[in-house]
């Protein structure tokens, strides 16, 4: 999936751009860890420095794109004096983000450790989902015609197993507003 924003700012401005692959944002915005590790769903992930500094740097020149246009939608900023100006430093931003981005995108060592992280993570809702996708075709199809009862019975099972999987990370690790799944 091909991130639209960055792709229709760029041809507002006849700026040329790389298209930018949802896998890639998804990286980029993983939190900064204060030390050399992070800790999900009770599960410790080692962090490198330097794919510390490279996520970050991307985000926060990503951020600078979103800070300038936000100035634009202020009346009193952007006049016709002040568009060329503006265009101009936007199209810088978009330039820096997309070296930077580039950049993160190839670095096999940094990109691919945070995807194996982010992957690693979500594994559990990603058991879930595919159990329920299954479940849900299983019924379609069986109003089409007959299944052995140990077939709908062995998908009931998995979905089970993985939707308490979930539900016990979510009672376990509360949000930041320490609601629990109670």
């Amino acid at each position: 999936m091909k991130h639209k924003f960055l792709n229709e700012i760029s041809q507002i401005f006849c700026f040329p751009c790389t298209a930018y692959e949802q896998w890639g944002f998804r990286t980029m915005v993983f939190p900064r860890v204060p030390l050399d590790t992070i800790v999900i769903d009770g599960i410790t992930y080692e962090v490198t420095q330097a794919c510390n500094w490279d996520h970050n740097d991307c985000k926060v020149k990503f951020l600078n794109i979103i800070r300038h246009l936000e100035m634009g939608y202020d009346d009193d900023y952007l006049t016709a004096d002040t568009l060329s100006s503006f265009k101009k430093e936007l199209i810088t931003k978009l330039k820096e983000f997309e070296k930077k981005y580039v950049k993160h995108v190839k670095a096999k060592s940094t990109n691919e450790s945070l995807a194996d992280i982010h992957k690693k993570a979500m594994q559990p809702t990603i058991d879930l989902t595919e159990a329920n996708y299954n479940l849900f075709h299983f019924r379609k199809l069986s109003e089409t015609r007959e299944f052995p009862e140990f077939r709908k019975k062995a998908l009931v099972e998995k979905y089970i197993e993985h939707m308490t999987k979930v539900c016990h990370i979510l009672k376990a690790f509360p949000n930041k507003d320490t609601k629990t799944l109670d």
